[in-house]
């Protein structure tokens, strides 16, 4: 295969001997699928379920696949004959799917499937049964990859030609000869349309492997923030949408009265808030009919107003802490437990200074009045 119709020129650059080959082939350790290159040499094809034994395809790989597509319903399938396609898997995605990323795609529902297999699944009722490996490596170091994928799409075109699943072509007289079995022998229809040596072999094969593997580094850098920006916006949506489903659902839930408590008139967003409710006081005093007074505004003031008066007057004032109590329960609590109070008495013993850490507050409530009015008292010492 010389013609440029038919190959790409730079494999006569990376496979123009036979050795070239085998070289590159013991350097990214290619490996054969069970049983593969004997039936290359038997008289007749194998059969169908020969590929079926095939291992799935892994990440970490590079490597040929086969395709099967078998009509849907069971009973036709004795009277059309499958379908197979063989591709190639060379990702160097910086998460290793290699071959997966692939291979992944080979859904019915997928839109991208190549043309023959698309019609095949969408206008002749064919579908997707298997895919299996056919030869694989691991995926290779930078410096390898240009010559491992010229090594890979190579394989491919070959393997394509010798088990006859590309469809016919007018260049087919030109190798027949050459291949083992007769189209009219095989168990399946070709599901390819071209020789894979036309495609482009990525990377430049002048380049030093330093010069490689410095740009490889660049690459898998970019690669690497892509995804993860990429990755961050996809959960951005999923959290803004389950975000404003929650929304809509809480409210409707409260509308609905999923969770209601009938003695207190209050609905809830959730069992648990519901149950914690019903074992709560106000629950429990809604039951029995007692009624709590409620902390008005006025109630409210002048409870604020009276703190603010004990607090000009050292009422129940504790003068190492600069802080005031409610009432004289509360100060004496506070000079026998409080923490900020025992270290200010371990502080003055030791002639340390204390700390005051309720100045601040204190000094603005020594300036308001019983009145609420601002008096501009400061502190007193």
């Amino acid at each position: 295969m010389t013609s440029n119709k038919t190959c790409n020129t730079v494999f006569q650059t990376i496979l123009g001997r036979r050795s070239d080959l085998d070289s590159i082939a013991d350097a990214v350790g290619l490996e054969w699928a069970p049983g593969l290159l004997d039936a290359l040499v038997q008289p007749t094809p194998p059969p169908l379920s020969f590929f079926l034994s095939f291992p799935e395809p892994r990440n970490g790989l590079w490597g040929i696949y086969v395709v099967i597509l078998q009509k849907k319903a069971r009973k036709l399938r004795k009277q059309s004959k499958a379908i197979s396609y063989f591709g190639s898997g060379k990702a160097n995605d910086v998460r290793g799917a290699g071959i997966r990323k692939r291979t992944n795609t080979y859904k019915d529902d997928f839109t991208y499937l190549p043309d023959m297999l698309f019609k095949a699944v969408h206008q002749e009722g064919y579908t997707i049964t298997h895919v299996r490996m056919v030869c694989w490596m691991p995926i290779p170091a930078p410096a390898l990859r240009a010559r491992a994928e010229g090594l890979v799409l190579a394989l491919e075109c070959s393997l394509s030609m010798t088990f006859r699943v590309i469809r016919p072509m007018k260049s087919d007289s030109q190798y027949d000869h050459l291949l083992p079995w007769t189209a009219a022998s095989v168990e399946w229809r070709p599901g390819c349309s071209h020789y894979s040596m036309i495609e482009r072999i990525r990377g430049d094969l002048k380049m030093s492997a330093e010069e490689i593997a410095i740009i490889d580094v660049q690459r898998k850098a970019r690669a690497k923030e892509y995804h993860r920006k990429y990755d961050a916006n996809i959960q951005k949506n999923i959290d803004d949408k389950k975000r404003a489903t929650n929304h809509v659902s809480r409210n409707r839930i409260l509308e609905e009265k999923r969770f209601y408590c009938d003695p207190c008139d209050h609905s809830y967003k959730g069992e648990r808030a519901l149950a914690d409710h019903l074992k709560s006081d106000k629950h429990r005093d809604a039951i029995k009919g007692v009624q709590k007074p409620v902390n008005t505004t006025a109630k409210y003031a002048r409870r604020k107003a009276a703190r603010a008066a004990r607090a000009a007057a050292r009422t129940y004032y504790c003068s190492l802490c600069d802080q005031t109590c409610d009432d004289q329960t509360a100060l004496d609590k506070h000079n026998t437990s409080n923490k900020w109070h025992m270290e200010n008495v371990a502080a003055q013993a030791a002639g340390l200074p204390t700390r005051k850490r309720y100045l601040k507050a204190q000094a603005a409530r020594r300036e308001v009045d019983v009145d609420g009015e601002s008096k501009g008292l400061g502190k007193t010492l």
